[in-house]
This record gives C-alpha cells, structure tokens and sequence, in this order.
C-alpha cells in the first residue's frame, strides 16, 4: 500500500465532506429551516413546517451539520449553535486536480437535491444519460475509494493459495474486478457478479481491454467467468473467497444479515469475505455523502456498529481495517 496515495484519498473525502456541509448549508437555508431552528424543533417539525417530505435525507443532513458544530441536538430536537458559512474554495481546489470526476458527480447529483427533499422521492436522473452514468460511477470508484480497495484486496489475497477460487459480488462496472486482476500475483480464478446487466456488460469490457506484461496476470484475466446473480448456487461450499466494494447503501439494512449468511454460504471452511463499504459511524458522524439519496436504489450508508456486529453473528472472525470501513470476515 503506498501511504502518500492512501492519504491523498482519505483527504479527499474529507474535501468532500467540506462541500456536502455547504451544500447542505445553502439548501436548507433556502427552505428556511435555520430560521425555524431559532429555537428546537423536532424532525417532524422540521419536515411538516418547512414543507419537506424525504425524512431520511434531511434527518442525514440535520445530522451532518450537528456533527460540524453547526447545529445542537437535545436527544428531541435541533437548533442553531454557530450559523457559520463553510468556505468550499480549497476542497474544490483540491477535488478539481486529483478528483474531478467525483466532484462532477457530486454537482450534478446535487441538482435534484431540492426536489428530493420537498417531494420525498428519489430523482430518476430524467435526461441522464446511461453511458455518462457509468462513466462518472467508473471515475469516482477509480479515485477516493482506490486506496479503501487496495487495503482490502491485499487482505483478501493474504495467504491465499494458487488457483483459488474468488468471487467480485456486485462488481459494478468493473473497477474493482480491474484492481483484482492488477494485484494477483499467482494463478487466481475469478468470478464476476452483478444484478445490473449495463454494467455487467461494462465489466466485461473493461476487463477485455486489459493487457498485462507478467503472464499470470493475463491468464487470470483470461480465466474470469462472467455468472449471474442467478446462478451463484453453484458455489456453495466452493469460494476462498468474497470481495464486495461499496454495494451495502444500496441493500436495505433488514437484509444485511440474510445476505451474510448466503455469501458464508459459498465459503469453503477458512473462506474470506472482505467487504469495503463506506459508513456511517454514528447518528452525529454520518457519511456526508447525503445526495446519494437522489439516487433511487440509495437505502442510506450502514451504521458501522450494526454492520460489524451483523457480520460477527454470521462469521466466526471479524477483523476491521480502517474503523471498519474494510471488514475481513472468515468462515
């Protein structure tokens, strides 16, 4: 793992913590909710006075801007505590030189936010193109979740033997599938999976498009089975194992548990699952990433408490890298 790039990352997700408060800032202010909250006020009150209907955004939000010292929470309400404007010049410096299709992303996302919150239904991204889509989630996973990734497969290959037998569950457009073929160095034969078939279908091309000079390398990528979610019962009892990047915001959290059980499932005894998932750490240290909402399938980032002890109740051994934000789990 190289230090300087991991850093790098880390800060930009702190840069963009420092744009999502301002946004978060401005739109509130503009449905006048910091001049309700001149004195406390409920969620619900919040939502019902101020006309707002996405209850899990604006609580994410709310949220947010107390973690930032920005607001105070009682335990039942919120109010303003330091009304102090957040200065985004240096954060958008920063994401524009090293992480400029996140930041893209992040204001294009942003431009359904007000509609989001005020009707309380997620944005269709009308008018978005499909192909634009895939290309800025390619770019973003590419960059601040890079070094979150790197951490993570070098745990999941750790000790791992020639010709084992690894599952990308969820591999989205291909990014991660990329890092797995990029960090092999022995024979691994793996498995791609994915519900989406435009980004399956991504995957695959990304995939195809890559050469390596080191001879292993290009057999592993020669060697990928492209499976369907519906046909992953075959492997039951047969994986070393499990790599899953960023796919829990997007899984309801009642289902959590159900889904560990099936992937242990696939597991051969001393099987590793690893998964990279950003959290929320707490109900005042949420991820700040709350635009996501936008985004129809976005069920909210898993709180890392639950989501660790979740896993411990499915797996024998849970290790945490990163507060958690890399779990490896073994069978």
């Amino acid at each position: 793992m190289e230090p300087e790039r991991l850093n790098r990352d880390l800060k930009a997700l702190a840069m963009v913590k420092v744009v999502m408060v301002r946004y978060s800032m401005d739109l509130l202010s503009k449905k006048n909710v910091f001049e309700l909250l001149k004195t406390p006020h409920s969620l619900e009150s919040i939502s019902m006075s101020c006309g707002l209907k996405h209850a899990k955004m604006l609580e994410n939000m709310l949220d947010l801007l107390v973690g930032e010292g920005i607001l105070s929470f009682d335990g039942k309400g919120y109010s303003v505590k330091n009304l102090k404007i957040t200065d985004t010049t240096e954060a958008k410096r920063y994401l524009s030189e090293g992480y400029k299709e996140s930041l893209e992303w992040i204001d294009f996302v942003n431009r359904f936010s007000e509609s989001t919150l005020t009707t309380g239904k997620a944005s269709e991204l009308t008018g978005f193109e499909e192909e634009k889509a895939i290309y800025y989630w390619n770019k973003i996973m590419e960059q601040g979740p890079h070094s979150l990734r790197v951490i993570a497969i070098t745990e999941l290959y750790k000790d791992m033997k020639p010709g084992a037998l690894v599952m990308d569950y969820g591999c989205g457009g291909g990014v991660g599938l990329e890092q797995l073929l990029e960090m092999s160095n022995k024979p691994v034969r793996l498995i791609a999976t994915d519900p989406s078939t435009r980004f399956f279908q991504e995957a695959k091309r990304r995939a195809k498009a890559l050469s390596f000079s080191d001879p292993v390398r290009n057999q592993n990528k020669k060697d990928i089975v492209f499976e369907g979610f519906g046909g992953i019962d075959k492997y039951i009892g047969k994986l070393d194992g499990i790599f899953i990047s960023i796919i829990f915001n997007h899984i309801e959290e009642m289902e959590h548990v159900r889904i560990f059980r099936m992937l242990r499932s696939l597991l051969k005894p001393g099987g590793k699952l690893v998964i990279v998932q950003l959290m929320d750490f707490g109900k005042h240290n949420r991820n700040p990433i709350w635009v996501m909402h936008n985004i129809p399938t976005h069920r909210g980032y898993p709180m890392r408490e639950r989501f660790v002890r979740d896993l411990r109740s499915v797996f024998g051994s849970v290790e945490e890298r990163l507060d958690g934000m890399v779990t490896i789990s073994t069978k």
